[in-house]
């Protein structure tokens, strides 16, 4: 299972590179971390190891869920060890439910949203270490919540006083990437919502796991309106196709390349290696329809809803 663990996070981590190139060099020292120890997610590995944490969001994307930490007298997203068997995934969601009573279903995506790499201090037997943090985003209808052993407190906050409470890097980095993806992972959760409410209306049995974890809870004026009306989501009725071809003629593929460092658009680009490697990897195809987004909102006017 180890073995296992370590060969999908380090295809992950190759992934999430291409995404966010700025970061190769933290990247590289948690593959070259992975590669080089036998049990790198158990805690027994002295000189550090893998971590896992989940940044909870609500489906409005306007709080996240954090955790005062008892030990390190931070305001923190909950996370923390692997135990026997689990990557970093798996730890997430289990610390998460532990930390704040709050069951979490499937993340937004199975690629990282972040990582990190943070020395943890020496406590009693224990030697000063690293932690090599991997984080994923989830979303969670906001609700009650519960401490644990581990904190003092567990709260909804809003972006500004989570990164108020906490202004280090390695949280308002996090946090600035989900508001750059918001008008993207906004209209996939409408969508996701509008499919669970179709699949009730048609007689299915319910939404899967990911759709009832991500989905909005709709109440009174909110409720999903009947499949006749127009969509309201901007990106309906547009192909990955369509999108990447008006980026391409507004921008150039040197201004995609600009604007979205990633190889398939500074090495050799071209429409269909594009297409492939977007259709692959959900955050890039994420950054793309961010772009167009905001391209569309600045055609709109100052005014327009999608204006970034």
């Amino acid at each position: 299972m180890e073995a296992e663990s370590t060969a999908r996070l380090v295809d992950a981590l190759s992934s999430y590179c291409a995404l966010w190139p700025e970061e190769a060099p933290v990247v590289d020292r948690i593959i070259s971390f992975l590669r080089s120890h036998p049990e790198p997610f158990s805690r027994s590995c002295l000189e550090g190891h893998i971590t896992g944490s989940a940044f909870v969001v609500d489906p409005g994307l306007e709080k996240t869920l954090f955790v005062h930490h008892a030990k390190l007298d931070k305001w923190l997203q909950p996370g923390g060890h692997c135990e026997e068997g689990e990557g970093a995934l798996e730890a997430s969601r289990r610390e998460a439910a532990e930390e704040t009573g709050v069951e979490l279903g499937r993340p937004v995506d199975s690629l990282p949203l972040d990582v990190d790499i943070h020395e943890i201090p020496a406590r009693d037997a224990v030697p000063a270490h690293l932690h090599l943090d991997i984080r994923y985003l989830f979303v969670s209808p906001l609700g009650e919540t519960r401490s644990s052993e581990e904190s003092h407190a567990v709260e909804w906050l809003s972006f500004a006083e989570a990164r108020s409470r906490n202004p280090e890097a390695s949280i308002s980095r996090p946090l600035a990437k989900i508001e750059e993806l918001g008008p993207v992972l906004k209209a996939k959760l409408a969508k996701k919502q509008a499919r669970a409410a179709s699949d009730t209306r048609g007689g299915k049995i319910g939404a899967s796991p990911e759709d009832s974890a991500m989905a909005p809870q709709p109440t009174g004026s909110q409720a999903p309106l009947p499949d006749s009306k127009p969509s309201r989501d901007p990106l309906h009725g547009k192909t990955l196709e369509m999108i990447l071809n008006e980026l391409v003629a507004r921008h150039g593929w040197e201004g995609l390349a600009e604007l979205i460092p990633i190889r398939c658009f500074t090495h050799d680009p071209s429409l269909k290696s594009s297409l492939v490697f977007l259709r692959r990897t959900p955050w890039a195809r994420a950054k793309v329809e961010t772009l167009y987004l905001g391209n569309l909102g600045r055609r709109r006017g100052p005014s327009a809803k999608w204006k970034r």
